[in-house]
């Protein structure tokens, strides 16, 4: 039975990303793709927020897209230390008993 639900589990995580993979196909506009892909995810990871971030080589970055619930700020645009983001991570990394 464990096996049965293991399966079921990966057959349903495999449908939720050929969906998501599909919306982000419908669109040849690079915003819009950006976009799909973030509030998908944070759909999929039922997350408060999910972004993307592009790095600098000084070590920061810009917020270049975000999909945020009501009442959480968002942070579109704005430019972060990666260490800042890196940091949490981190902590969760070793929570989970990842090297």
């Amino acid at each position: 039975m464990n096996t049965a639900m293991n399966l079921e589990k990966h057959h349903q995580r495999m449908q939720l990303l050929a969906d998501v993979t599909y919306k982000i196909r419908q669109s040849l506009d690079l915003h819009e793709i950006l976009q799909t892909t973030v509030t998908e995810v944070r759909q999929l990871l039922n997350a408060d927020r999910v972004l993307m971030f592009q790095i600098h080589p000084d070590g920061q970055g810009t917020v270049v897209q975000e999909a945020v619930l009501p009442g959480w700020s968002p942070c579109l645009d704005q430019i972060l230390s990666i260490i800042v983001l890196a940091r949490p991570l981190l902590i969760l990394t070793a929570k989970a008993g990842y090297p």
